[in-house]
């Protein structure tokens, strides 16, 4: 079963494969340095011992933390590992962890990540042995097989040569996976806490974007401020149908995380973001806005990644019965804009104007007539 779709709303679900995963070497897919050299630190940290310099450095040296210190900067992440497992400081971590997040704090990461890896960590120090355990005995062959029959299956008719199970490497950190600039890292308690068709359904969803990306026309994509912003909400909406079951409205709203209510607000808001951004098109098109400005509404006017909205936009397609006819072009965000006008017209939604559908469509024309 897929997972709630609110409990897997920050969690962009990543996994690989390789039976008892080694240091990385030969021709595996995973590696596990960062894990191993993880726990060899943190017991250090956690027995009271003198955490040098030169631990520090062994332990940002290894493949995953290359990756996650690239991207967090080496100062932040020391401090939520040091606010994590430091003894002295078990108290102000647990009154940290304990409160609600406003939506400012939520919305900066300096001050959500060591929230989200203190709740880690945490819950960690809870299960250590059985981590460790996972980690040297988990069978992980397979996932590989499954994620690309999963892909393979929802795409229809795939171009099997650019299907790809990626590397992954495995860290600890928050319960969570992430594609960066660098590479893919996943953190272990992460994937203890999941089942395996959780995991082969992330792995999907991550193996979808990297399908994606080799069918894009870059100079179509990066024309124009429009087709960069729709081809946002079609990335991720597209890869969510892989690994998010359907949404439900939350009984007590007031109950969830401020992360959760934002994605909320989003998600049921989609109707009048796309309206917003039909409208930002037309007065861009009138000289009422320029290109500037239009670049600036599209870049702010899909928050999450285009998360929430791409997943109303896609979920809303598939329950009118447009799947099959949304896959036949992942990598064309006008084809995408046609599908979702059909679906939402029939749905009762917001459906984009012909002045913007003809605007794309030019532009589509433009850019793709060539290589067909």
């Amino acid at each position: 079963m897929k997972k709630n779709f609110l409990v897997a709303l920050l969690l962009t679900v990543l996994v690989s494969c390789g039976k008892n995963p080694g240091t990385g070497s030969g021709e595996s897919a995973v590696n596990v340095e960062s894990v191993d050299a993880f726990f060899v630190f943190a017991e250090k940290m956690m027995a009271g011992g003198d955490i040098t310099d030169e631990d520090w450095e062994t332990l940002f040296s290894t493949p995953g933390y290359v990756i996650l210190t690239d991207h967090f900067g080496e100062e932040l992440m020391k401090a939520c590992i040091s606010l994590g497992f430091s003894p002295e400081r078990r108290d102000e971590r647990d009154a940290f962890i304990g409160r609600q997040l406003t939506e400012e704090e939520f919305m900066d990461r300096n001050f959500v990540l060591p929230w989200f890896m203190g709740v880690n960590f945490a819950e960690m120090q809870g299960r250590w042995d059985e981590l460790k355990n996972f980690r040297s005995t988990f069978d992980f062959d397979g996932l590989e097989t499954e994620a690309t029959a999963l892909l393979r299956d929802y795409l229809v008719e795939p171009v099997d040569s650019l299907i790809e199970f990626p590397r992954l490497t495995f860290v600890c950190m928050d319960n969570n996976a992430r594609s960066l600039e660098e590479g893919i890292v996943m953190d272990l308690n992460h994937a203890y806490s999941n089942t395996f068709e959780q995991t082969a359904e992330g792995m999907a969803h991550e193996m979808f974007h990297t399908y994606r990306s080799k069918l894009m026309n870059r100079d179509f994509i990066f024309s124009d401020p429009l087709v960069w912003a729709l081809s946002v909400v079609q990335n991720e909406g597209m890869a969510d149908q892989l690994d998010k079951e359907p949404y439900r409205m939350p009984e007590n709203l007031g109950e969830l995380e401020e992360g959760y209510r934002i994605y909320h607000r989003a998600y049921v808001g989609t109707d009048s973001i796309l309206a917003r951004l039909d409208s930002a098109t037309i007065a861009f098109l009138d000289g009422e806005m320029s290109e500037d400005e239009f670049d600036v509404f599209t870049d702010d006017v899909f928050i999450f990644d285009g998360h929430p909205n791409g997943f109303y936009m896609t979920s809303l397609i598939r329950e009118q019965g447009l799947l099959e006819e949304m896959v036949r072009e992942p990598a064309n965000p006008a084809a995408f804009a046609r599908v979702y006008n059909k679906a939402a017209e029939a749905a009762g939604g917001f459906v984009f104007s012909a002045r913007v559908m003809e605007y794309l469509e030019s532009l589509e024309k433009q850019y793709l007539s060539a290589g067909e």
